[in-house]
C-alpha cells in the first residue's frame, strides 16, 4: 500500500498541499482540486440559474463517477489533447459566469465520443441552462435595486 495520497486535482498529480491563503486548495501544478472545482461549479451555476445547472456540472459528475480528471477526459475526447484540456478548463471556470462561452458542435461531438452519448445531449443541456439563465435575468430586471434586483 502506498503512502502517496492523491490530491484529486484536475491534473491528477499525487501531491497534497495545504490550503492557500486565499482559501483554495491547490495541487503542486496550481490546479484546483476536483472537490473545490465541483463546489465552485455547483455554487456558480445554482446562483446563476436556480435549479437548472450549467452543463459543466453534469460533465464533472460523470468525470467523478468514472474517476477521470481533465487530462483523461481531454484524451478520450479525441483530437488535440492540449486544446481539449484548455477548452474544458475555460468552459468549467468561465462558462458558468459567462453565457457567451458556449460548447459548440465540435466540442459536444468530442464529449459524446468520451461519454458515449449524443452530442445533442450536451447541446440540449446548454440550451436549457441558457433559457433558465435568461429567465432569471429577466426576473432580476423587473425587481427594484433596493430589493436586490436591477430595476431603477
Amino acid at each position: 500500500m502506498s503512502n502517496r495520497y492523491s490530491c484529486n486535482c484536475v491534473c491528477e498529480c499525487a501531491f497534497v498541499q495545504p490550503t492557500t491563503k486565499a482559501g483554495a486548495a491547490m495541487s503542486k501544478h496550481g490546479q484546483p482540486r476536483i472537490a473545490e472545482l465541483e463546489a465552485l461549479v455547483r455554487d456558480l451555476t445554482t446562483a446563476l440559474s436556480g435549479d437548472c445547472w450549467h452543463p459543466s456540472h453534469f460533465i464533472l459528475e460523470e468525470m467523478l463517477e468514472r474517476d477521470w480528471g481533465f487530462p483523461v477526459l481531454a484524451e478520450r475526447m479525441g483530437g488535440d489533447v492540449k486544446v481539449n484540456y484548455i477548452a474544458l478548463e475555460m468552459y468549467f471556470l468561465v462558462g458558468p459566469t459567462d453565457k457567451n462561452l458556449r460548447l459548440g458542435r465540435e466540442t459536444a461531438a468530442q464529449l459524446s465520443v468520451a461519454f458515449g452519448v449524443s452530442g445533442e445531449f450536451f447541446l440540449n443541456l446548454e440550451t436549457a441552462w441558457l433559457a433558465a439563465t435568461d429567465k432569471r435575468e429577466a426576473a432580476l430586471d423587473s425587481v427594484p435595486k433596493e430589493l436586490g434586483g436591477r430595476k431603477g
